[in-house]
Parts: structure tokens; sequence; C-alpha cells
């Protein structure tokens, strides 16, 4: 009797231990999981502000302060000094005064240069947004802002998906409401990451080539994705 009971007990608190062993194991695959993503996005952030560091160093813009701000001085345009060596941005405005043809205003600069207030609808329109994303075989998920920006002869072509607008006179569908719930989740994980970055003032001060922003902004929407999904 005494030792059926035994028995019984050591193969029960087996059970338990095999089944410990087996979440125990789940668990550190996910550890190892994670850290090995936390490596590859600490080797890309190395890598990202070694070349920021190089290219700051290389620039070394001078700057002199403006209302509390650092803004970029023009470099003296003797005659050996080319448009070329102009800061990008000067370069855009000097192009855009050129091709106005005549007197232009401050906005109207401004709204040239963008993106800053202007609509999201008008800069996705003045950068060719549909253009280049059908070159690169590629779709976005967009919200009412760029409503009307996308409008193909077929709708099979349609390469910026919006939601559906609700009016006073035309009220959404079920189907249209369910639909809209759908493309806001898919929109979630980029707009919850610019949603950080704009909170926590990373890209305050960036100086950078585009190019290079677009390679660190994508690095920085994964890390806040990390950090928010922890």
């Amino acid at each position: 009797m005494v030792e059926s009971e035994i028995a019984e007990r050591t193969a029960a608190r087996r059970a338990e231990l095999d089944e410990l062993e087996i979440q125990l194991v789940k668990q550190l695959d996910q550890v190892r999981a994670e850290r090995d993503e936390l490596a590859v996005a600490e080797r890309v952030w190395k890598r990202m502000a070694e070349q920021l560091a190089a290219e700051t160093e290389a620039a070394a813009l001078p700057t002199a302060p403006v209302a509390g701000h650092a803004v970029l001085l023009v470099p003296h345009r003797g005659p050996g000094v080319a448009e070329e060596a102009l800061p990008p941005n000067y370069q855009r405005i000097l192009a855009i005064v050129r091709g106005a043809g005549g007197a232009v205003s401050t906005n109207q600069v401004g709204e040239e240069l963008g993106p800053g207030r202007t609509h999201d609808a008008t800069v996705a329109r003045r950068d060719k947004l549909v253009e280049h994303l059908k070159a690169a075989g590629l779709g976005a998920l967009a919200d009412l802002g760029f409503l009307g920006v996308d409008k193909p002869e077929n709708p099979d072509d349609l390469v910026i998906v919006t939601d559906y607008k609700a009016t006073r006179a035309r009220k959404l569908t079920p189907g249209q409401k369910r639909a809209n719930r759908i493309l806001a989740a898919g929109r979630a994980p980029v707009e919850h990451g610019f949603a950080n970055l704009k909170a926590w003032r990373i890209l305050t001060k960036l100086r950078t080539d585009p190019a290079r922003a677009t390679q660190l902004l994508r690095t920085l929407l994964v890390l806040t994705n990390l950090e928010a999904d922890r």
C-alpha cells in the first residue's frame, strides 16, 4: 500500500516537473528570440550612429543663434564657390525662387519646401507619392488626410487605401465600419511609433542626408515598437 502511494506521488510529481520543464523551455526560447532581436537592433543603431557622427563631422555646417534656434549660415558665395556648396535646403529655396519667374512670398516658398503645416494630400501630390509607390510595386494604408490622392479609373489599381468617410447625408454601412477598423489596426504600429517619436522629441535636431534619415527612422520605429510592446 505504501509502495503504491509513493509510486503514485512520484509519477504525479514527475508529470508536474515535465510540464514545468516544457514551460521553461518555451520561456527560454522567447527570451533568446528577444535577445537576438535586440542584438540586431543594437548593431543597426551602432552602425547608424557611426555614419551620422561621420557625416556630422564632415559637414560641420556653420550656424548662428536666431530666436533661440541654431540656424544654418549660407556659405560665402565668392567667385570660386558654386551653388552646389550651399546646404540642400538653400539650394531648394533658390530653385523655387528661380522657377517662380517673379516675386514670390515666403508662404509660397514654405509650401513648396513642405511638409510643415501643408496638408498631407498636397504634399503627396507634390512629391508624386502614387507614382513612386507604383514604380516600387508597393501599396500604402493611409488616413483620411490622403483621401482623393489616388483616384485610378480601375479600382483594382488603387495603391493608397484610405478609410471610408461618413457624411451628414451618408452614414457608413456596417461593412464600411468594419473595414475602417481593419485599416486602423494595420496603421496602428506605425502611427504609435510616430506618436512616441514625437513625444520623446528624438528627431527635433536631426541633421543628415534624407536617405540616412529614412534608415534611421525605420530603426527608431522598430526600437519604439519593441519598447512599447514590452
